[in-house]
């Protein structure tokens, strides 16, 4: 699950001290559905009277097409608009009262709404956020005025040259799946949205059977399953036969896939990677995340001393792999002296390769795990990263691949990686240079 590498003194530091129930214990979470196909997965924690609420729906823009591109952003941010209940603004309001924020997120297979509150106030947040899921209301001066918010959004992903290069590397990766698309869309595809669009699209994925309510903290599972049964009451049920269309496949990446851009930026980038496994096979999935310590993302990790001992000039390094329900891309993306792309491309390719050819020694595969589950330890030490962690699994692939994960990684041998990287970084790389426009500074 990991896109770079966190603080890692801290995380070694979790690694080594951090509670067996942070790891993730089996008996504190349960999972049911209710019968109106909802699925509502519990972890009691007791220690403190707060709850994190994390709703999910299987609504990214995996769904998504060219023509509409932005369209699961854009209806997330509607989701917090009024209702029949609820006014406009009223629902931050009566969740500011609370002491708490209410905050959303869109991804690749996913889009989720997320709280934190005292466990006392939970009964009326659920009632209002399964109100707001459930009961948007589409007015069309809301629509205009969250559409010129995403605009403003897309304008500044667009000045991120890193987040470009990222946006590029997808395009060059992808030629069929719609991972290719940006999460956000494009000026051209939001302008172009209806209220049609957003609403036939609420109607289609908003449904139960697509929604996971994650609960962790202060309440008792039964609890839990009466109130999320109660706030979703009024959810519009979905036909026991209704079968959403299949996501296109990705043709495999036999041979390599290059592409070469010009940028307004003053910086250039190189990325460097290869298609990846798919959440369900949890084993590779954890292969990469090492394989991330590895390579690396500060100045002591392979990809930085291999391009200083190359002597490319370069500014920041950042490798990234997502655990998504289809397959990924590992990467990695390195900020360098516009005369040194090639060569800086060389050499993180270089390092790949190496990882397929020589095992890794036991202190750096040990000093890399310890990083990978320290990372997800970190992530598990409030009821909110539990939540997140349990509701992002269950959207990718099952909700106890969660308590899986560290195990796995502690399982890994210098072996199992290096199997691992002969089977995915071999022949058909994925290269993306993008380099400054000097005819139009």
């Amino acid at each position: 699950m990991r896109s770079g590498s966190c603080i890692i003194a801290i995380i070694l530091t979790l690694a080594v001290f951090a509670s067996p129930l942070l790891a993730g214990d089996a008996n504190t979470v349960c999972a049911t559905t209710l019968e109106n196909g909802i699925k509502v997965i519990v972890r009691e924690g007791h220690d403190i009277n707060l709850a994190a609420i994390d709703i999910w729906v299987r609504a990214g823009s995996v769904n998504e097409t060219d023509a509409t591109n932005g369209v699961s952003h854009f209806v997330e941010h509607m989701i917090f608009k009024s209702t029949d209940k609820l006014g406009p603004g009223q629902l931050d309001r009566e969740i500011e009262g609370m002491g708490a924020e209410l905050n959303g997120g869109t991804s690749k297979d996913w889009v989720h709404f997320y709280t934190t509150v005292a466990s006392e106030y939970l009964p009326a947040t659920l009632a209002m956020l399964g109100d707001a899921i459930t009961g948007a209301r589409f007015l069309p001066d809301d629509i205009e005025r969250e559409r010129r918010v995403v605009l403003d959004e897309i304008a500044r992903e667009e000045s991120n040259p890193s987040v470009c290069a990222m946006n590029a590397f997808a395009r060059t990766a992808y030629t069929a799946h719609p991972y290719r698309l940006p999460l956000t869309g494009t000026r051209e595809s939001v302008a172009k949205l209806t209220r049609s669009n957003l609403v036939d699209y609420y109607n289609k994925y908003y449904i139960p059977q697509n929604i996971t309510v994650v609960i962790a903290g202060d309440v008792s599972r039964e609890a839990a399953a009466e109130m999320v049964k109660k706030a979703f009451s009024g959810i519009r049920p979905s036909p026991k036969t209704c079968a959403l269309e299949s996501t296109p496949k990705e043709p495999p990446v036999t041979e390599p896939r290059m592409d070469r851009i010009k940028s307004a930026a003053s910086q250039a980038y190189v990325v460097i990677g290869y298609m990846g496994p798919a959440a369900s096979d949890l084993k590779e999935s954890c292969a990469m995340d090492v394989m991330l310590a590895i390579l690396g993302d500060t100045q002591s990790g392979r990809i930085s001393s291999a391009l200083g001992r190359a002597g490319v000039q370069f500014g920041r390094v950042s490798t990234n792999f997502i655990t998504q329900k289809h397959p990924s891309t590992i990467s990695v993306l390195a900020a360098v002296d516009a005369g040194c792309l090639d060569a800086a491309a060389e050499v993180i390719l270089k390092e790949f390769k190496r990882l397929a050819e020589e095992p890794v020694s036991e202190p750096e595969l040990l000093a890399a795990k310890r990083i990978a589950e320290g990372g997800d330890l970190f992530d598990q030490e409030t009821y909110s990263g539990q939540a997140r962690l349990l509701g992002i699994y269950d959207m990718v692939g099952t909700f106890d691949m969660s308590i899986r994960y560290s195990p796995t990684v502690r399982s890994l041998s210098a072996e199992d990686i290096r199997e691992s990287a002969k089977k995915y970084f071999k022949g058909g790389e994925i290269r993306l240079i993008m380099e400054p426009d000097k005819a139009n500074p």
